[in-house]
């Protein structure tokens, strides 16, 4: 979980939007396939804002939410607003997951963020189905969200180190 507490001014919600959008931006990159980095973009990036939520003090604000859901609409030539509005979907049920689960232990984290993963994933699907009034192939939505929740404690622990790091170089400069 991404908790930067103690951290005065911005490096308590700026880590967490530079690593979202580092996601972002790394889910431009040709990775052998068509679209498959925007295919994974989304659910990693889903995986930053869970992290976040699951802190006791949530840093990344609802507006750094739909700022890069956004970034994510415009790099995708998708409806713009779509990835906004799915990002903030994830948002609030990674906070109400966030309440449900009282341990942490890292089980239950994994656990939680698949469900919220599949959750918006199909949110994003039906509202894609919708927005285009024909069937939309699933496909690669789910092909995402199972990537991303194969990969998250990769992701999580990677977060974690990050924060360690940067939470003992402030403290050393007595930030």
């Amino acid at each position: 979980m991404i908790e930067l507490r103690g951290q005065r001014g911005l490096l308590g919600w700026c880590m967490p939007m530079l690593l979202g959008l580092s996601i972002v931006v790394a889910s431009l990159l040709p990775l052998g396939g068509d679209g498959i980095g925007l295919t994974l973009g989304p659910h990693f990036l889903f995986s930053i804002i869970y992290l976040c939520a699951m802190g006791p003090s949530a840093r990344l604000p609802a507006a750094g939410v739909f700022a890069l859901g956004l970034l994510l609409d415009l790099f995708s030539a998708g409806p713009i607003g779509f990835w906004a509005l799915v990002c903030l979907i994830a948002q609030a049920l990674s906070f109400l997951i966030a309440r449900v689960l009282a341990s942490r232990r890292a089980v239950l984290r994994w656990t939680g963020f698949c469900a919220v993963d599949a959750a918006v994933s199909g949110f994003a699907w039906a509202l894609a189905s919708l927005y285009f009034g024909a069937w939309i192939s699933p496909v690669g939505l789910a092909t995402g969200a199972m990537a991303a929740c194969i990969a998250f404690p990769a992701i999580a622990w990677m977060a974690e180190r990050l924060q360690g790091t940067v939470r003992s170089r402030a403290v050393a400069k007595g930030l």
